[in-house]
């Protein structure tokens, strides 16, 4: 039955082999049924069970690789090519499964999209099962059906060049992730290191399927060497998150005490236990529970009407006391939106903490691509005064009906990402000062910013938006008397260079500011934090929660 291989000719260590794979299978599918189960009573899990799991898959593949792509049994290779073909497929249905349930408004588009999620996970499992059981019964002594060999010419012939192009592209993906921020391409592409786990196990298949198909001994060396850097390369976000973690609490340490820690003590109980869950990473989380208001309509002139989605707490008695969060989209200031396209989910998993958050629109400079995500009620001729104005225009707005909202305007909060972060910034610091302070109401404290990947002066320089100085660069405006800031940026982000974040650090400190903390996520590249339970998006969260108590 076996081709290679002494230890894999022996008919007992055949049925062992086998009966652990239908072993680790049965297990798999329990879990994943535990884990759905607990996920909808929000129990965490831990992640043991979770790396068994993984393990599960990992033998599944060996199993398929070494003795069922190498059985004369047809079944059981074509079931073997299954199992590669859904080891490429069915990450990819988990991750874009629960990357729409994080952009999704409603329950039954969350129950819709979940049928992707339990796809991509039940059905490696359940196939693993199927041709580990089939392996097990089909050992003792039956005839061989043989294969023709013109069906692996041909599956050679179709299967090839697939395989060679997506390795190649996984290259180029790996070179991005470790220096992602030498240019814009790199930056783009390392942006994908979020759901790197799930690539992880794509490449592995594709490697295993372009091996099979036997090319030549040069071109066997080659693609296996990219391949395997490559599988290694989509490793390193995980073994990083560790380092990562250190390195950020010793910020927490320097900027906000050796006790800030202590401090939240009390609101545990409410925040992630750790930075990073392999469980909620591979089988995703459900969204927690608010009340939604959407498409409130804040201002209509200048040939723009801006709207604005409030997510609002189920109850008073919460960690954040319904301080507000305001968070800006980003989108090159000239496309993108609330809603879909600025993280629905994290702005649920806040309000389920106690903030009032405020998913904003402002008006944009109609000069982008990709229109398709931009509403046309937002498209104009707009510089970055104006779009400052209108998050001005906001927040008297705010102020005038906060009570709708039971919105406590002692304690606000402005967040973004890219240029949403730019214009958080640009907010944070302009509100008090003599030249913008009219912009603003004065009934809104504000007593932190979150800036993510902020693109502090790339309008000008790059894309060639027009505004003043001080408020393209909100660095300059920075002063002793700043609210705390914690900003979080991708160390290979090519399209917003780490250097932007490090200067808004740098500006804190010349001013013997020292309430600012810079977390560097290593092989992470812009947009860091859209897939919601991604490796760098959780860490994102569990700092982002503590400070948000820190100073509410």
């Amino acid at each position: 039955m076996i081709n290679h291989f002494a230890f894999l000719k022996k008919e007992k260590n055949l049925k062992l082999l086998s009966f652990l794979g239908v072993c680790f299978n049965i297990y798999a599918l329990l879990f994943e049924i535990t884990y759905c189960i607990l996920m909808a009573l929000e129990i965490n899990i831990l992640d043991i069970f979770a790396i068994i799991l993984l393990v599960s898959w990992i033998y599944n593949i060996c199993i398929t690789f070494f003795i069922g792509f190498e059985s004369e049994k047809h079944y059981i290779w074509k079931l073997s090519e299954l199992y590669l073909i859904l080891t490429i497929l069915s990450p990819l249905f988990m991750l874009l499964g629960n990357f729409l349930i994080s952009a999704s408004y409603y329950q039954i588009e969350i129950s819709l999209y979940s049928i992707l999620s339990y796809f991509g996970f039940f059905s490696l499992s359940i196939c693993g099962f199927i041709v580990n059981y089939y392996m097990l019964i089909s050992i003792q002594g039956n005839k061989d059906l043989k294969y023709k060999k013109s069906t692996t010419k041909s599956y050679s012939k179709k299967r090839s060049f697939t395989c060679k192009t997506f390795l190649i592209l996984g290259f180029l993906y790996s070179l991005s992730v470790i220096d992602g921020s030498s240019n814009y391409a790199a930056g783009v592409l390392a942006s994908a290191a979020q759901v790197s786990l799930g690539l992880f196990f794509a490449f592995i298949a594709f490697l295993l399927f372009l091996i099979k198909t036997k090319p030549d001994k040069i071109r066997l060396i080659f693609y296996s060497s990219i391949g395997i850097f490559t599988i290694i390369t989509c490793l390193l976000p995980l073994f990083a998150i560790n380092s990562t973690i250190i390195q950020a609490n010793l910020e927490f340490e320097n900027a906000f005490g050796s006790d800030w820690d202590e401090e939240i003590e009390s609101a545990q109980p409410f925040f992630l236990d750790s930075p990073y869950s392999i469980s909620k990473y591979l089988l995703g989380e459900s969204p927690k529970k608010c009340e939604i208001i959407k498409d409130v309509l804040y201002y209509e002139g200048e040939g723009v009407e801006l709207y604005f989605d409030a997510y609002i707490p189920l109850s008073s008695n919460l960690p954040g006391n319904n301080s507000v969060l305001i968070s800006i989209h980003g989108g090159g200031w000239g496309l993108a939106d609330k809603g879909f396209t600025n993280k629905i989910q994290n702005n649920k998993y806040f309000a389920a903490q106690g903030y009032v958050v405020f998913d904003i629109q402002y008006g944009l400079k109609n000069s982008m691509p990709f229109g398709l995500i931009t509403p046309e009620n937002v498209k104009g001729d707009f510089t970055i005064d104006d779009m400052v104005r209108h998050v001005g225009i906001f927040t008297k707005y705010l102020a005038n009906y906060s009570l709708d909202y039971n919105a406590n305007l002692d304690s606000v909060f402005l967040t973004g990402g890219s240029s949403g972060g730019q214009l958080a910034c640009a907010t944070a610091f302009a509100q008090h000062h003599p030249s913008y302070s009219s912009l603003f109401s004065q009934a809104l404290t504000i007593k932190g910013i979150i800036p993510l990947y902020p693109a502090n002066g790339i309008a000008t320089s790059i894309l060639d938006i027009s505004g003043s100085e001080d408020l393209v660069q909100p660095e300059l405006l920075v002063n002793q008397s700043s609210p705390p800031c914690l900003v979080i940026h991708g160390g290979s982000d090519g399209i917003v260079d780490p250097s932007i974040s490090l200067t808004l650090k740098n500006r804190y400190l010349q001013y013997n500011n020292t309430n600012i903390v810079r977390i560097l996520l290593p092989f992470a590249g812009h947009v860091l934090d859209y897939y919601f339970t991604g490796v760098y998006n959780q860490a994102c969260l569990y700092y982002m929660e503590r400070f948000l108590y820190l100073f509410h």
